[in-house]
């Protein structure tokens, strides 16, 4: 309770939210094309105060102060930044629309932000609201959607057909599991080949998440993935 106390008063007086960014790389160039907005608070990891606003429905004013300032900061560095949306954000009525106000309010060009969505917000909610509509009106602004942490959730290919997006992330925990050095034959690696293939029959934009050593690189990038992103490439730091 201290915690959640502590994090609605900083939201509220824009105290101690602060926005540091990872580096989406090319694999070929080793050139950043992209920064993804990761959201930091001194008084707790992101592990514990991101679930703690989630249960306290307080993730669309934390979305929204994330958004802003993220396209506040796109103007500043001229790169296209990535946006964690959670399933509240998205599911809340007229999402498109704040994201629209946002854009025009910190002058930020659509095509300059990426809006990243988990696996869950493909499910509608108890009230039955599905996000599908939501993301096509997001891309008619210009928006790019991503499906974050793909592999991860329980969504099904049929639902992911269905729902259009711009790319997906590789989730992390296939990049681990990889191997130091990757062996080509495990169900692991043949599972990333597969992954790959899939957002290539789709037409989608393929990102590796979680590089964390030489050896997972060279395997990614050998196998066609051309955007990476993880520790190895670079952490995240101030803007």
């Amino acid at each position: 309770m201290e915690l959640l106390e502590a994090l609605q008063s900083d939201l509220e007086s824009n105290k101690n939210l602060t926005l540091l960014y990872q580096p989406i790389v090319n694999l070929k160039t080793r050139k950043t094309e992209a920064l993804e907005a990761l959201l930091r608070w001194p008084k707790a990891p992101p592990s514990e105060f991101i679930p703690l606003a989630e249960r306290h429905h307080l993730m669309p004013r934390l979305g929204n102060w994330v958004l802003r300032r993220a396209c506040m900061d796109g103007n500043r560095h001229g790169l296209p930044v990535h946006v964690n949306v959670s399933p509240q954000e998205l599911l809340q009525p007229n999402y498109d629309e704040l994201v629209a106000k946002v854009l025009l309010e910190t002058n930020c060009p659509p095509e300059a932000l990426v809006l990243e969505i988990t696996e869950s917000s493909l499910i509608p909610d108890e009230r039955g609201r599905d996000a599908s509509q939501t993301v096509a009106s997001l891309r008619r602004l210009g928006v790019r959607v991503y499906l974050d942490d793909f592999g991860s959730g329980y969504s099904g290919l049929e639902r992911l057909a269905s729902f259009s997006v711009d790319g997906l992330k590789l989730g992390q925990a296939f990049t681990k599991a990889l191997g130091d050095p990757p062996d080509p034959a495990s169900a692991a690696t043949r599972l990333v080949a597969a992954v790959l293939a899939l957002a290539q029959a789709l037409g989608l934009a393929a990102v590796a998440e979680g590089i964390e050593n030489e050896a997972a690189l060279s395997y990614l990038q050998n196998l066609g993935f051309s955007l990476g992103q993880g520790y190895f490439l670079g952490p995240p730091g101030p803007l």
